[in-house]
């Protein structure tokens, strides 16, 4: 796979109550599993739209699509649309956590940075051609000379060696992306009168899961900034918020629970059902 094309799947892949209609899950057009709940649309788009209206995006009818996937992820694809799976909603404890999330994704559209990212695509692309003749000249001329190393050695490094390179632009830019769009999730937080607390808690909680894995890996040569770091940067932006400490409404908490009760029982097996919800849960979700 070639560098612009591993990005291009980092980017597209890295973004209730309960009634008598029950959640359905569908596939169209050779795409993902999607879940579809006239209920739990309607408290996304409870959620998401002070985030758009405070982005400039109220007018552009963006939708939350929601993927039929028990991991945890959200990104967006287009200028129209924000993709959650299943999973990020049912872990998501309280409607902050997963409002810090959609901000997040919010703060990517209101970037442009799909459009810049096929700019930069496209410039990688030139840039991996030009170097891929001269290489290929380079080696033809190696050949030809009867040299087994000079010219040819040379051509072999001008082929592989600017694809290392723009791979690493690539993803420095991506990454750059990801902390705006940080900035701007807690900037849309704020303007609408609501804690950042809920996106910090749950990138924090991401970092913890994922620090083994990142203790050893290569900084430059990923797509999102290191897990420790992002956390750190989000929390001083973050705190510095009025609404720091702002709790969500118990009215909202409510919907909430009943939203990942119904995702719950839809995902769910029964064993593991009844284990989360076990005959002594009295509460709303889980008699819902």
């Amino acid at each position: 796979m070639t560098p612009a094309a591993r990005a291009v799947a980092l980017v597209t892949a890295a973004a209730l109550a309960g009634t008598s209609v029950p959640v359905q899950a569908e596939r169209g057009g050779g795409g993902p599993p999607l879940v579809r709940d006239a209920e739990i649309e309607q408290l996304l788009r409870e959620y998401t739209q002070p985030l758009l209206k405070a982005a400039g995006l109220g007018q552009q009818n963006v939708q939350v699509v929601i993927i039929n996937d028990r991991n945890f992820n959200a990104f967006v694809a287009d200028g129209r649309r924000i993709f959650v799976n299943a999973g990020a909603l049912m872990e998501a404890e309280v409607p902050n956590q997963i409002i810090g999330v959609l901000a997040h994704e919010t703060g990517h559209i209101a970037g442009g940075h799909l459009a810049r990212i096929r700019e930069q695509l496209a410039a990688a692309s030139t840039q991996a051609i030009l170097a891929m003749i001269l290489g290929v000249g380079a080696m033809v001329a190696g050949a030809r000379s009867g040299s087994s190393g000079g010219l040819g050695n040379a051509g072999a490094v001008l082929v592989t060696g600017p694809q290392a390179m723009i791979q690493n632009q690539l993803f420095a830019y991506i990454r750059a992306q990801e902390d705006q769009a940080d900035r701007a999730a807690v900037k849309f937080l704020t303007a609408t009168g609501q804690s950042a607390k809920g996106m910090y808690d749950t990138f924090k909680r991401l970092a913890d899961q994922t620090l083994y894995q990142t203790r050893y890996i290569n900084p430059y040569m990923q797509s999102h900034p290191l897990p420790s770091e992002r956390v750190a940067a989000l929390e001083g932006i973050a705190r510095q918020s009025p609404y720091w400490d702002k709790k969500d409404s118990p009215a909202m908490v409510a919907r909430h629970d009943l939203m990942r009760a119904k995702l719950f029982g839809f995902l769910d097996k029964p064993d593991a059902l009844f284990r989360r919800y076990p005959p002594t849960d009295t509460s709303l979700a889980a008699r819902a």
